[in-house]
């Protein structure tokens, strides 16, 4: 019986958009709430900064996939090191501006939808800080592990792709 496999950009970008946000939620919830130990509310804490991190790991996939193609087609090899390199580069620079996108959506949805809204303004007055401190967050305390962990999606990536490439059919 034969399997149906997942084509080898597929799996990357999905493992990379499901590794950014687990490494997210551990990080965020081990390092804000580090004194109150692991809990479950540091946990659903954590989630609402997820769909920003998912989003930067999807585009940053993407970009780094499309990326590997042109060098591919250019008769250039890349190993899995430097692919890492590349696509954490994109995720965290791409990360604080979806932050804020995401940030500002919410905000819009809770000002829209609350019972007693508060003013844009003085909702709006403290989104520096948190994209800061979130970005410093992720990079500070999640490059070392998601290096780590996205190491492995790229190589596995790389030695997928350059089988569909040189398989017959």
């Amino acid at each position: 019986m034969e399997t149906a496999m997942m084509a080898p950009r597929t799996e990357f970008v999905m493992a990379s958009v499901l590794l950014a946000a687990l490494l997210l939620v551990i990080v965020f919830a081990t390092v804000v709430h580090g004194g109150d130990g692991f809990q479950l509310q540091s946990v659903a804490a954590s989630l609402k900064w997820t769909p920003a991190a998912s989003l930067a790991a999807l585009l940053a996939s993407l970009a780094a996939t499309a990326w590997h193609r042109r060098a591919v087609m250019q008769g250039k090899r890349w190993r899995a090191g430097g692919m890492t390199l590349r696509t954490l580069l994109l995720l965290f620079l791409s990360f604080p501006l979806l932050l804020a996108v995401w940030a500002l959506t919410v905000i819009w949805v809770e000002l829209r939808w609350a019972a007693q809204p508060a003013s844009w303004q003085d909702v709006t007055a403290w989104l520096p800080a948190i994209i800061v401190y979130c970005s410093a967050i992720a990079v500070v305390f999640g490059a070392v592990p998601a290096f780590a962990i996205e190491y492995f999606a790229c190589r596995r990536y790389l030695r997928r792709s350059m089988d569909a490439t040189t398989s017959k059919p």
